[in-house]
C-alpha cells in the first residue's frame, strides 16, 4: 500500500492550519509524527482519512484519490478523538458490535484482545463506567482486531499503564513489516526507536526531522 500526499493545504476561514505539505507512506514503515496542541497534526490526519476534505491538493490511496472514488481511507484502523462506543452496553457488548465490521473479527479474536490488554475482570462493566484506561484500551483493540494494512493513530497511548504502552509497541513492532503505521504525539513518549521516519508539525509546516 501507498498513501500520497501531494501539496496539500487545509484551512479554517482565515486560519491556515497546514500548507503545502507533501509526503509518501509505504508499506512496511513506522511514521512518527509530532508537534504541539493545536499544530495541526490532528487535523493532518483526519484529512488523510477524508473526513476532512482539503483546500487544494490531493491525498492518494494507491493512485486513487481520497475523497473521490472512495469517501474515506480503506483498510484502515484509526483512533482520532472521542470513539463511538456505546455509553450504556458493557465492554464485551460494545465489542461484539465490531463483529459487524468484518469478517475477521470473531469471538475468539474479541477473547484474544480482552486478555492481550488484561481488561477480563471489566468485560461486564458498562462502558461509562470503565477507568480512562479501558477505554483507551477498547480505543486500540477497535483499530487492531480487524488486522487493517493502515493503522492512523492521534495520541494512541493517553492514559495507558506503562505494561500496555511497552505490549502496544510490542505488537506494532511485529505487524510493521506488513504495514503502514502513523502514529502522532506530542511527547516522545520512547516512540522514537521504532520510528523510521519522523516528522514535526510547526507553523503551518509538516518537515521532516
Amino acid at each position: 500500500m501507498k498513501i500520497e500526499v501531494k501539496s496539500a493545504k487545509k484551512s479554517f476561514g482565515e486560519n491556515v492550519v497546514f500548507d503545502n505539505v507533501n509526503v509518501e507512506f509505504s508499506t512496511g514503515n513506522f511514521y512518527l509524527i509530532k508537534g504541539i496542541n493545536g499544530s495541526g497534526k490532528t487535523v493532518f490526519l483526519k484529512c488523510l482519512c477524508g473526513y476532512f476534505v482539503l483546500d487544494s491538493g490531493d491525498i492518494l490511496q494507491d493512485n486513487i484519490k481520497i475523497r473521490d472514488k472512495n469517501n474515506f481511507i480503506q483498510n484502515a484502523g484509526i483512533i482520532i478523538e472521542t470513539p463511538s462506543f456505546l455509553e450504556h452496553l458493557t465492554v464485551l457488548e460494545n465489542l461484539n458490535l465490531l463483529k459487524k465490521m468484518s469478517k475477521k473479527i470473531t469471538d475468539e479474536k474479541i477473547d484474544l484482545w480482552i486478555r492481550f490488554y488484561k481488561i477480563e475482570k471489566f468485560k461486564n462493566t458498562k462502558y461509562k463506567n470503565c477507568s480512562l484506561g479501558t477505554k483507551q484500551k477498547l480505543l486500540l483493540i477497535q483499530a487492531f482486531i480487524h488486522e487493517p494494512e493502515l493503522l492512523i493513530l492521534d495520541e494512541p497511548f493517553n492514559s495507558l499503564d506503562i505494561e500496555s504502552v511497552n505490549k502496544t509497541f510490542e505488537y506494532l513492532s511485529d505487524i510493521k513489516k506488513d504495514s503502514i503505521i502513523i502514529l502522532s504525539t506530542h511527547i516522545n513518549d520512547n516512540v522514537n526507536y521504532i520510528s523510521d521516519e519522523e516528522y514535526l508539525f510547526e507553523d503551518g509546516v509538516m518537515k521532516k526531522i
